[in-house]
């Protein structure tokens, strides 16, 4: 994972977990942590993003809804014990949900809000709690309405909110990313990949987990489930970006932030990466003009060259 992040411009990343039983939760946090820092010829790895389990069963998705819970304080705690965690994201409709984002948030964890049906009152509600990212905007999350704004019309207008972005073109019209891009402005999208295990892999059908498997079609640009769902995608970052800007119309001195700095920022590492400033790691990526990455720099050791292996 590390090595092809790093060929397609990721400096540094957070492997992401699905909802699942609270001891194989416990065992991904776990092998990555023991990771943490460690790179050879891949990108860097901060920690852990937790999506899930503690979500809404109705916007599942691709989650597994028998793993899915509320939050519990013993449960909580062993996860910050079993190692780093970067991010968790939660449905805040739940009390439960709140309190527990008080705790990651006082541990230095970046609580977003996903998979989630939330009126605009309750998304709302859940800055006061710390919440100040959305997952995934679009996706797995309540709809908008002009009397009932949800979680869409909240994350659109609620301006402590950052909002990730998928913007293959499956998961997110080039209409809607343009939206996002239009009611956020450059300094509250965030473009992640959202990327599961086939990506870079041909078209066919790959384990998801110890239940499902997944269906590869489109030249890797659809990911599903045999439910037809929508499970993660195969979305590079500098794909991404290429997208994004062409969709928005902006120009990519409007847009780059939005595939580095803002995540920095949201994830609290601004002060050395996400930028290139005086002071600053050496974290860089050389692209052209057709967006393909030629070289990808961490902390100042050349990691990936186009061309090369």
């Amino acid at each position: 994972m590390a090595k092809r992040n790093a060929e397609h411009g990721v400096t540094s990343f957070v492997p992401t977990t699905l909802t699942d039983s609270k001891e194989n939760i416990l065992r991904a946090i776990e092998a990555t942590t023991a990771l943490v820092g460690v790179r050879e010829d891949g990108a860097k790895i901060l920690g852990v993003h937790l999506e899930g389990p503690y979500f809404n069963p109705v916007k599942a998705g691709a989650q597994d809804p028998d793993y899915i819970r509320r939050a519990q304080k013993s449960e909580i705690i062993d996860y910050l014990k079993a190692g780093v965690i970067k991010q968790i994201s939660m449905a805040p409709e739940y009390e439960e949900n709140l309190s527990a984002a008080e705790i990651f948030v006082t541990e230095g964890i970046t609580v977003a809000a996903g998979h989630s049906n939330a009126t605009y009152a309750q998304l709302l509600r859940a800055v006061d709690y710390g919440y100040s990212v959305v997952t995934h905007l679009f996706n797995g999350m309540g709809a908008f309405s002009h009397r009932e704004p949800g979680t869409i019309g909240g994350a659109l207008t609620i301006p402590e909110y950052s909002c990730e972005l998928i913007c293959d073109n499956v998961h997110s019209h080039p209409a809607a990313q343009k939206l996002a891009w239009l009611a956020k402005g450059k300094e509250k999208v965030i473009l992640i990949t959202d990327t599961i295990r086939p990506s870079g892999l041909p078209d066919g059908e790959y384990p998801f987990t110890d239940k499902e498997s997944v269906v590869v079609s489109e030249n890797g640009t659809n990911i599903r489930l045999s439910s037809g769902n929508l499970a993660g995608s195969a979305l590079s970052m500098d794909r991404a970006l290429k997208n994004f800007t062409a969709n928005t119309g902006a120009s990519l001195e409007e847009t780059w932030r939005c595939s580095s700095l803002n995540a920095a920022i949201s994830l609290g590492i601004a002060h050395e990466t996400g930028s290139i400033e005086k002071g600053k790691l050496a974290d860089l990526v050389l692209i052209d003009d057709r967006y393909e990455v030629n070289l990808t720099m961490i902390e100042g050791k050349i990691v990936y060259t186009k061309g090369t292996k």
